[in-house]
């Protein structure tokens, strides 16, 4: 997907959106950046993988993708810890209106 600006949109347009045809253009390049980088982190497992194996020594290729949004796991984890204690809270009120 390419991001420029076309000629009218240069000569004839706000001059303040060379500014964000620029900043689009960067954000683009940190995106494209950040894919090569994680691509390199799969081609290096899945070499690791094969080598080792070829060396005995029996190394895997990873699982599962990365985790790339480990925030998303910790209020899952939240959410569970509460749902665990308000189970429990309730069991422990129900056990106590049973022994009067």
């Amino acid at each position: 997907m390419a991001i420029g600006m076309t000629y009218e949109q240069f000569w004839y347009g706000d001059p303040w959106m060379v500014k964000t045809f620029e900043k689009a253009y960067e954000l683009k390049k940190d995106i494209l950046n950040q894919q090569m980088w994680l691509q390199g982190l799969y081609i290096q497992s899945a070499v690791q993988s094969v080598v080792g194996t070829a060396l005995g020594k029996r190394t895997e290729y990873i699982k599962q993708p990365l985790n790339l949004h480990p925030e998303k796991d910790k209020e899952k984890a939240r959410q569970k810890a509460i749902q665990t204690f308000e189970a429990m809270r309730l069991a422990w009120m129900r056990k106590g209106e049973a022994n009067g």
